[in-house]
């Protein structure tokens, strides 16, 4: 019983260690993506001022896509912050 015992909280603590590790793989890959997606964030906005500086206004499908573009991006960047 007592062999029984001490296996089932080795598996117990395995298990709690493994858990524990893959919370940490998944906060990091959210960072990694938290970055990319800041990165993108980014770029979007220079387009949208180069396409300013080109006379482009909201009313243009490329300035409409690229303000919808980077309203998706803000509510990635949400979702992966909350």
């Amino acid at each position: 019983i007592v062999l029984k015992r001490q296996k089932n909280d080795r598996c117990e603590k395995e298990h709690e260690a493994t858990m524990r590790a893959a919370a940490i793989r998944q906060k990091r890959d959210s960072g990694e993506l938290l970055v990319t997606l800041q990165k993108n964030l980014r770029e979007m906005r220079r387009e949208l001022a180069a396409l300013e500086l080109q006379g482009l206004t909201p009313e243009d499908s490329e300035f409409a896509d690229l303000k919808s573009c980077i309203a998706k991006l803000k509510s990635e960047m949400e979702s992966c912050l909350s």
